[in-house]
């Protein structure tokens, strides 16, 4: 299970790299399509992040000790709550739990405004998912 939650944050970096520079040739291009596709790779990064997060606190809750991060982080013995929290408790979870949240604030902002700032979304595309591409680098090749 420890691999399924690698390999989405690998699709979600990838995914969150293609939607920068999909939302950005778009916006240049005045290509509509281009930028529905972003938005779609968008959501694509949210919900593979969100995966990831599951996955994660699936093995904390559950003692999985042969992951070091849950060796590293939680304990059986630990209150529930503790054991929640875990995953932010190390500076590992933390970059992911930071990635999580951007991707779905992102994912909120581009669903309430896509219709009324129709022209301002590649950038507001771009801009998030350039710094989720930056997080989730740093979760792939330095934190795993």
């Amino acid at each position: 299970m420890p691999h399924v939650g690698y390999v989405a944050v690998t699709l979600a970096m990838v995914l969150a790299l293609y939607a920068t520079v999909v939302a950005l040739v778009g916006a240049k291009r005045r290509l509509p399509e281009l930028v529905t596709s972003a938005r779609n790779a968008a959501f694509g990064v949210a919900a593979l992040l969100t995966l990831a997060v599951v996955i994660l606190e699936t093995l904390l809750l559950t003692g999985h000790y042969q992951t070091k991060y849950v060796y590293e982080t939680s304990n059986l013995a630990a209150p529930l709550f503790f054991r929640i929290t875990a995953l932010w408790g190390s500076q590992n979870g933390s970059l992911l739990f930071w990635s999580w949240l951007m991707s779905m604030f992102g994912a909120l902002a581009l669903f309430q405004k896509w219709g009324s700032m129709r022209q301002m979304m590649p950038y507001v595309i771009a801009v998030i998912q350039i710094n989720l591409a930056f997080f989730t680098m740093l979760v792939v090749f330095v934190a795993n």
